[in-house]
């Protein structure tokens, strides 16, 4: 005799499970409770800081991959943690101040932080997620960016995201900030070879324009340019080297004075590059005309020069040497006669 069995017992479902994907969304929104990185608790921001990046990171799981996500921030001044007037910014205002401070900074050498955005875009705190194989399936990175933004509006984050993708020999990066009002997107891309359009003013406006897609006609683009000069091969200068003369230890030329003549200076060249840096820092797009056939620019009219050398590693001098050689003598506990021979 055969039973009668409903076919809801049969093909019931227990939607509460949560997916894999909702499990990634929610150990991202719980590093970020635990951190404390809500807007809430971010809402008075220091006035100074350290050049010491300090950070910690988590380990999360998701389809076989491992991702670390690390939260990495410019220590604290101690000045300004003990001073009872602390001036109360908004995030979106220090994004936006660090971003122009940036400017004059672009592309230079980096700032010790673990990440080369904080460089590029003047930023004190960010959030980076990243992968421990390579995000290059399209499908892939719009998962992960639209988990990033699901965790980061759920908890009402007040620090930059960031996801790196691509191989992780590129510097490319999809960041983000939003809040109430506005949205800044934080985008990178890679290029093996450099369009016409990119190559000048004219064409970077309009590639700007037409990426923000607005209905509305937009103002004129605040804009900043950096044109950087590099000297690298400083040895084909010659280097003049001072040399200590022993004329005063014979006898026919013996003269005191001269044993207060110490050598100075290095060997060889200490200087490895310089950087000179010619800056317009913040102007609109029509102040200065520049396309494919015609330039504006002139760098002798930059209105901001900057300079940078960069130093060798681990070069002698001679000062040093000598007094190392002193030092080593004074720890020396033998008589002058043993020491004479």
């Amino acid at each position: 005799m055969n039973e009668e069995i409903d076919e809801y017992d049969i093909y019931h479902q227990d939607f509460t499970t949560a997916s894999e994907w909702e499990i990634f969304i929610a150990r991202i929104e719980e590093i970020i409770k635990d951190w404390k990185l809500s807007k809430s608790f971010l809402s008075k921001l220091s006035g100074g800081y350290t050049k010491k990046w300090i950070g910690k990171s988590e380990e999360i799981q998701f389809q076989g991959n491992k991702y670390i996500l690390s939260y990495h921030m410019l220590e604290t001044a101690k000045s300004a943690e003990s001073s009872v007037e602390t001036k109360d910014k908004s995030i979106l205002v220090d994004l936006h101040n660090g971003l122009w401070e940036s400017t004059t900074k672009f592309m230079d050498d980096l700032d010790g932080s673990p990440f080369p955005v904080s460089s590029w875009y003047g930023l004190k705190r960010y959030l980076m997620l990243y992968s421990s194989l390579p995000l290059v399936d399209g499908n892939l990175i719009k998962l992960v960016m639209s988990s990033a933004n699901i965790a980061f509006a759920n908890t009402d984050c007040g620090v930059p995201f960031f996801v790196k993708i691509r191989e992780h020999w590129q510097p490319t990066y999809l960041g983000f900030y939003e809040d109430t009002e506005h949205k800044v997107s934080f985008d990178t891309i890679h290029l093996k070879r450099i369009s016409n359009q990119c190559s000048h003013l004219s064409g970077l406006v309009s590639l700007f324009k037409s990426k923000i897609a607005s209905p509305v006609a937009l103002d004129a683009v605040v804009v900043s340019t950096k044109f950087s000069y590099e000297l690298k091969d400083v040895d084909a200068f010659a280097w003049r080297k001072t040399t200590q003369s022993n004329e005063f230890l014979s006898i026919e030329g013996f003269d005191v004075r001269k044993l207060l003549e110490l050598p100075f200076g290095s060997e060889k060249n200490p200087i490895q590059s310089v950087l000179l840096n010619t800056i317009w820092p913040k102007f609109r797009e029509c102040a200065i005309v520049e396309s494919s056939t015609f330039s504006e620019y002139d760098p002798l009219m930059a209105p901001t020069w900057t300079i940078s050398l960069k130093m060798r590693e681990n070069f002698n001098c001679q000062l040093s040497e000598t007094i190392s050689k002193i030092m080593d003598l004074l720890d020396n506990n033998n008589l002058l006669m043993d020491t004479l021979g």
